[in-house]
């Protein structure tokens, strides 16, 4: 009977509708136990009833005359995305930005919805934990936090396009945002990133306060304004 209530509310859910197994769970829990729970959505998936995408994520694949269909990217970004809840980074935050034209080979998100550190959803979607609610200003921030950090990574990166994102960022520049986001416990973002976006603020005249954060005596190899400008 157990079994069944787990099955039950499964079949329940929409096709092609992401699936967090823990948050299935709660709906039911107090009539199944864990360990059954586990081997239902187990069986379920050897049954293809269910198809897994990650460790705790799941959907039901939509049906046709031609087979069953995978779920689409567009319902795994609204999922993590919607509603502010996440935002892209990696390869398609840069094409957004004209920063490359190079493909992204997968979709990477920063997301509030994401139950562990990293996850991968099989090879198309890389999900990041979010330390902080991610707000129109702490977006912006983290966007050039996430592209300053990985400028000399960025395949065939447009330094002209690079030039014209960090000079709008000066000119919005918000210092309260980006020192609270360099105030989380592990945010991930090295010291050379700062000194960065430090060089590209001194040079449009922008007033900061990151020279906290970093060392006058250090020689950062990260890219500089100069550096920027000189071949932008």
């Amino acid at each position: 009977m157990k079994m069944t209530v787990a099955k039950e509310l499964i079949i329940s859910q929409p096709e092609d509708k992401l699936l967090i197994a823990h948050e299935l769970f709660l709906q039911i829990r107090g009539r199944v136990t864990k360990e059954a729970y586990a081997k239902t959505l187990s069986r379920m998936v050897n049954y293809g009833v269910l198809r897994r995408l990650g460790k705790g994520v799941y959907y039901r694949p939509q049906k046709t005359r031609f087979g069953q269909l995978p779920i689409s990217n567009k319902e795994v970004e609204s999922y993590y995305m919607s509603n502010n809840k996440g935002m892209l980074i990696g390869y398609k935050m840069y094409n957004r930005h004209g920063l490359t034209t190079q493909v992204a080979k997968r979709t990477e998100i920063l997301t509030t919805m994401a139950t562990s550190k990293t996850q991968k959803l099989n090879n198309d979607f890389f999900i990041v934990k979010a330390k902080t609610l991610l707000t129109p200003k702490v977006r912006h921030a983290i966007e050039m936090l996430e592209i300053m950090q990985h400028a000399r990574q960025i395949e065939d990166l447009n330094t002209n396009m690079l030039g014209r994102y960090v000079e709008r960022f000066a000119k919005s520049y918000d210092n309260e945002t980006m020192e609270q986001i360099l105030h989380l416990p592990n945010h991930g973002y090295k010291k050379s990133t700062i000194a960065s976006i430090a060089s590209i603020l001194d040079f449009w005249k922008v007033p900061h306060t990151l020279s906290r954060h970093i060392s006058k005596k250090s020689r950062y190899t990260s890219m500089m304004a100069e550096e920027i400008y000189a071949t932008a």
